[in-house]
């Protein structure tokens, strides 16, 4: 599918119009992931958005996020890997693409622009998809630990 006039955004939350945040967050809560309440949060205390455009359309997203310590060690701990929490303590998370839109390597298009900004220090990212997976491997990102609540698996980016 050709997508006219496709743009991508990278920015803090902060400089983001209120329109791309809201249907930032209205993508994130049709995830089916979080609520509406926990995703406003976790979008305001991101440090990066990244967000793929068309026509003030919002088609796709991703943040650099700064979770609580208590959430970080409580991810690790599921995972059993706690040993690795200490050196991470940024996620890479909200990787979403609006539906209708799936299966155009939009996340990757967006991801190709987002991870070259990324700090030089170990990011982690939390998944139940093996296609989100598939695409964070692209990126040097490699599962530790083991699979917890079921299906989610816990995968880290070392250091560049």
């Amino acid at each position: 599918m050709d997508i006219p006039n496709l743009s991508i955004t990278i920015e803090t939350p902060f400089k983001l119009a209120d329109n791309f945040k809201n249907q930032l967050i209205d993508l994130i809560v049709d995830g089916g992931q979080v609520s509406y309440n926990y995703a406003k949060v976790g979008v305001h205390r991101s440090h990066l958005i990244g967000l793929l455009v068309t026509n003030d359309q919002v088609l796709g997203t991703c943040c650099l996020k700064k979770p609580l310590e208590g959430y970080i060690q409580n991810v690790f701990k599921n995972a059993l890997a706690e040993e690795n929490s200490q050196e991470c303590c940024l996620e890479l998370g909200y990787i979403t693409t609006r539906k209708g839109y799936e299966g155009n390597k939009l996340c990757q298009k967006l991801l190709d622009a987002f991870i070259p900004v990324l700090p030089e220090q170990p990011v982690f990212a939390t998944t139940r998809k093996s296609a989100m997976e598939h695409i964070l491997k692209k990126y040097g990102f490699l599962q530790i630990g083991s699979v917890y609540k079921d299906d989610l698996k816990l995968l880290i980016r070392a250091t560049p």
